[in-house]
């Protein structure tokens, strides 16, 4: 456009006129007085069409005048270049191949691809020096799966400066998704393990996904491995969420699994695979316990029971003889069994036990047993009361627990009293056990009160102490027998130990025969 006036003016185009298959830069400006302004016009057609004409397009000048422009065109189909683009992936993964384009002209080539296909994309703009040839890379990012009588189709337009083209036609197949992820776990055997699994959801809509648990691996699963969690999750729109898989095995071995979330409707899905290595389980508690000696206390060990059908289990104990507890022990089907034991300690101090529950069905539950015992308090004392010069013989009883048979060893602190047999042999005792009985006999030595204790002893029954208090008192007199005045001295079957001075003195009161 020129300007040949005195004056300069602005101008401005009509741009919706133009519209759809031409466009005019620049719309409008200022053309100084004996300057021209250059625009450039390009011709877009959005569809096949041999006679495009655009009559009379206006250009409004400042003054008020109107110029007018006329523009034709022609459209015509582009034929494909006998190069096919074949793209294979894993559905919403991604590939990329290259086309190179020649530039055999002297003239810069800038160019802006046309791509049509929903799920092929390139660069915006590529540009080729003359004599040149550069690569143009076209990447395939599917987000649905194909088949194969419906493939991804596209196409690639590389309109030319001399207003030919290049078109290239793409084909696309997506095959099913690869695994989010393969999560190897170890794991004891009964405990719970909850993993987190992320799920994403790749469109801009919700989606609601089904979770299908399999178990691929053992072929026939054992009826106690577990593996659970919510059948259903909902993920909004281009975003991820979280969820939790809960697994639990009784017994060791390797579980394969896959954990997959399907879209019902559209039939897409994405899935996990999470391998399990199930260890034995090692000590599932530790119990502490304490009791006076010959006292006992009770413990209870819920064991739960998965399976539909009632199981029994066999019971060992490990390293005490001082916890009773049944031989076998039987759980219903899908429901909680109590066992209780009892620890009844012999010997006070601390020891260690392990009991240990065996069942074909739910393997093997280790438990271990910290055991404390105290000291027995005295048992029942003895009180003796008896005159100088003579005895008393009293019993002692105690009650032997052990559950073997043993012999046990008798002491005293105080010479004064003696017991029969240093060693007394007790059967082993039962529930309730055995009595034993000792004859304690008390000959004192000197008047007045004192104490004593006796101690009883043995390896596997324990110790028991018993305290006395004892009294000598000034014996009655004795009056001599006829057969005893004959005799030139005196004399007392009582022998101490040490040996003592006696002295001897009449009586001044006469006795009666």
């Amino acid at each position: 456009m020129y300007n040949t006036g005195d004056i300069g003016a602005r101008f401005r185009w009509d741009e919706t006129s133009f519209s759809p298959d031409f466009s005019i830069s620049p719309v409008e400006g200022y053309v100084a007085t004996g300057m021209h302004v250059d625009f450039t016009i390009t011709f877009h057609p959005a569809q096949h069409n041999r006679d495009v004409r655009y009559d009379n397009l206006i250009c409004d000048i400042e003054d008020g005048t109107q110029l007018y422009l006329t523009l034709t065109g022609a459209c015509i189909p582009a034929t494909p270049t006998k190069e096919v683009l074949n793209f294979v992936c894993s559905v919403r993964s991604k590939e990329t191949r290259s086309l190179t384009l020649h530039n055999k002209t002297g003239t810069l080539w800038t160019l802006v691809p046309v791509i049509e296909g929903e799920y092929f994309s390139g660069a915006e703009q590529l540009v080729v020096e003359p004599g040149q040839h550069r690569q143009y890379e076209v990447t395939y990012q599917p987000l649905t799966m194909t088949t194969e009588n419906r493939k991804h189709n596209g196409s690639i337009f590389f309109p030319l400066p001399d207003g030919t083209g290049l078109l290239y036609n793409m084909t696309g197949f997506s095959d099913q998704p690869r695994p989010i992820g393969t999560l190897p776990i170890d794991i004891p055997a009964k405990t719970q393990h909850t993993e987190t699994l992320r799920v994403h959801n790749w469109l801009r809509v919700p989606q609601r996904f089904i979770v299908i648990r399999e178990i691929l691996k053992p072929d026939r699963p054992d009826p106690a491995t577990n593996l659970k969690g919510f059948d259903y999750i909902d993920v909004p729109g281009l975003s991820e969420r979280e969820y939790k898989l809960h697994f639990e095995a009784y017994k060791e071995g390797n579980v394969h699994s896959k954990i997959t979330f399907k879209n019902e409707q559209s039939g897409e899905f994405q899935f996990y695979f999470v391998t399990y290595k199930v260890s034995a389980a090692g000590v599932i508690d530790t119990i502490k316990l304490t009791a006076p000696v010959r006292q006992s206390v009770s413990h209870t060990i819920p064991l739960f029971n998965p399976l539909s059908v009632s199981v029994t289990l066999n019971t060992q104990l490990h390293n005490s003889t001082e916890i009773s507890l049944l031989p076998t022990f039987t759980v219903p089907a899908n429901s909680e069994g109590l066992f209780s034991f009892e620890y009844m300690p012999l010997k006070a101090g601390r020891s260690d036990a392990k009991i240990v529950f065996n069942s074909i069905d739910l393997g093997q539950y280790i438990y271990e047993v910290e055991l404390l015992a105290t000291p027995a308090g005295p048992e029942r004392a003895l009180i003796f009361k008896t005159g100088l010069g003579n005895s008393q013989v009293l019993q002692a009883r105690l009650i032997n627990y052990s559950k073997t048979k043993v012999d046990y060893t008798s002491k005293t602190d105080n010479a004064d009293f003696h017991v029969e047999k240093n060693t007394q042999p007790a059967t082993s005792g039962g529930v309730g056990g055995t009595e034993v009985t000792i004859e304690v006999t008390f000959e004192p030595s000197q008047l007045g009160d004192s104490k004593g204790t006796l101690i009883v002893s043995s390896g596997g029954g324990g110790e028991y102490i018993s305290h006395w208090l004892v009294t000598a008192i000034t014996p009655n007199r004795k009056d001599p027998s006829p057969s005893e005045l004959d005799k030139a001295s005196p004399s007392s079957s009582r022998t101490f130990s040490p040996p003592q001075q006696l002295s001897c003195s009449p009586s001044t009161t006469p006795s009666s025969l």
